[in-house]
């Protein structure tokens, strides 16, 4: 059975792993749409063409959180 989701090609992501003082992990859940409703997830999201990562994961983390990135912290891992 063929995935609809699936694409022809690889489609770069970022995702953000936020944390408090305290150790607490800020998860998002995922809205009623065709990708993982309900589910929980980091924030992130795919990688428009010409930005950089983080560009990317600075327009994500505004998008999904109304929060701004002024200081990171960043390890970057490939993922397939």
């Amino acid at each position: 059975m063929p995935n609809d989701l699936c694409q022809p090609y690889p489609v770069p992501v970022v995702r953000a792993l936020i944390a408090d003082a305290a150790g607490r992990v800020l998860l998002l859940q995922r809205a009623a749409t065709a990708y993982g409703p309900g589910q929980w997830c980091l924030p992130g999201g795919k990688v428009d063409y010409g930005q950089t990562l983080v560009e990317a994961l600075a327009r994500e983390i505004r998008e999904e959180t109304a929060l701004e990135l002024r200081e990171r912290e960043s390890d970057f891992w490939i993922h397939a």
